[in-house]
């Protein structure tokens, strides 16, 4: 129990919590356009500015996906390996946590 209020009160924020939104928000049956607005106009600004600056312009990867809704959802594929992970997030997504402290 301490080991997880700990990590609720210092979250990490990691590139791949990016995909894992993007997969969870699959499960609402959002299309990746909707997807990727979503998580670039909604959750990125939730986070700290130099972590918002780290996850969307860090490198080419990171701007191109930023830029293309496509090429973001392109990536999923190597976060589906985790269904048991994102069907968690989901969960306390649908019980009234935000998406980044769902994750996090």
């Amino acid at each position: 129990l301490i080991i997880v209020i700990i990590l609720w009160l210092i979250p990490h924020y990691n590139w791949d919590m990016l995909p894992y939104i993007g997969i969870t928000l699959e499960y609402e049956g959002l299309n990746p356009e909707s997807i990727h607005k979503m998580i670039y106009q909604n959750i990125i600004p939730q986070l700290p500015k130099v972590k918002s600056i780290e996850l969307t312009q860090n490198d080419s990867f990171r701007e191109a996906c930023k830029n293309s809704s496509d090429y973001f959802s392109s990536n999923f594929i190597y976060y589906r390996t985790k269904p048991l992970y994102t069907y968690s997030i989901y969960f306390l997504y649908k019980m009234g946590f935000d998406l980044v402290t769902a994750i996090v």
